[in-house]
């Protein structure tokens, strides 16, 4: 039994062992200063993945990714811009982590803000509240997060179903919706929590009362397939209590990563 626990011991000690800060990475002469960073981030990610291998939880090939993620995101950092890891970020960043581990899209994510935390290039940009941004972020939330943030001024809207014969009026059937890739009919519900947690947490803004003006941007909105599907269901069912005299209209809207946003797709995508 002593043994089984000294030989998951040591994996994890072997790993924290073998994490390279930049110096090291490039072979140059390690500083008493990056040496001293380099070891108190050991020291830290030990702290932080004890519990695991003492809760004997088979993770080892998780963590070792996600120390990998870690080391090649330090390895961009110039040796002279790197700095102490904040207590404040790389703390309960790496506690929270260990609760991610099995998921890529977050597990990346704490990894880019520890890196970028103790980069003074970018210390100016990272915020404590990163950490609890990431840890209420979904992988779904995560991906369409970096899809927004990759695809600047896309189309957006509210599909509606308008009165045919009053002119005006009708109900909203489907709030903010975006021209996801992998969105359908039957996952629509899930894409429309996730954009609602993005503006929950600041990440993103949708304007309601604005539109963009090359009305081609919601071209991609309006060939999507489930956009065709909607219109489909309406056209083909004329006499559906839900679609008896209305019409399919998109309500068109413009979406706004808010500053607070930007900064952490920076540090974090």
């Amino acid at each position: 039994m002593s043994n089984e626990n000294e030989n998951e011991s040591s994996i994890l000690t072997d790993l924290v062992k073998s994490i390279k800060v930049p110096t090291d990475i490039a072979q140059s002469a390690l500083k008493p200063t990056a040496k001293e960073i380099g070891d108190g981030f050991g020291n830290l990610f030990y702290l932080a993945f004890a519990p695991i291998q003492k809760a004997r939880i088979k993770k080892e090939i998780e963590i070792q990714r996600f120390k990998e993620e870690i080391e090649k995101q330090l390895s961009t950092i110039p040796p002279e811009n790197l700095t102490e890891p904040p207590l404040n970020i790389v703390g309960p960043a790496l506690e929270a982590s260990r609760y991610y581990i099995d998921y890529g899209e977050i597990r990346d994510m704490f990894a880019k803000l520890i890196a970028n935390s103790m980069n003074i290039d970018h210390t100016d940009k990272t915020h404590s509240s990163f950490v609890e941004i990431i840890k209420q972020l979904s992988p779904l939330d995560a991906r369409n997060f970096r899809f927004l943030t990759e695809n600047p001024n896309i189309a957006v809207g509210s599909i509606r179903l308008n009165f045919k014969s009053r002119g005006t009026g009708g109900t909203t059937w489907f709030r903010n919706v975006f021209p996801f890739p992998e969105m359908t009919f039957e996952n629509v519900s899930s894409y429309a929590s996730s954009v609602d947690n993005l503006i929950r947490l600041g990440l993103l803004e949708v304007d309601d009362g604005s539109s963009y003006t090359d009305k081609t941007t919601y071209e991609k909105l309006l060939q999507h397939p489930f956009y065709k599907k909607c219109k489909k269901l309406v056209e083909n069912h004329p006499e559906h209590p839900t679609f008896k005299d209305k019409i399919l209209h998109l309500n068109e809207s413009i979406s706004i990563i808010t500053d607070f946003g930007k900064n952490f797709a920076h540090c974090c995508l």
